[in-house]
């Protein structure tokens, strides 16, 4: 890979890790207005249904790629020990 499109693509994973940081942040205000027009008990209610929705998410990609076999299973990993 050119120095270039490395560069690109490092930048462009460092960009998704944020956008994914920020779009997290984003649920507890929206829990917050719910509190604050409809009450505790929406605001409750809406958490759950979001709390088990992203779980729920979760099992069945994990299930699907299970079924489909493109789980990786010998992992090469390698451990950084010393520093920069």
């Amino acid at each position: 890979m050119s120095h270039t499109l490395q560069g690109w693509h490092d930048q462009t994973e460092r960009s998704l890790s944020r956008q994914s940081q920020y779009s997290s942040l984003i649920i507890l205000p929206i829990l917050d207005i719910y509190r604050k027009y409809y009450g505790w008990r929406v605001m409750g209610y809406i958490l759950l249904t979001f709390y088990l929705t992203m779980a729920a998410a979760g099992y069945v990609v994990e299930f699907l790629f299970q079924a489909l076999g493109i789980i990786p299973q010998d992992r090469h990993v390698a451990a950084i020990t010393e520093g920069v």
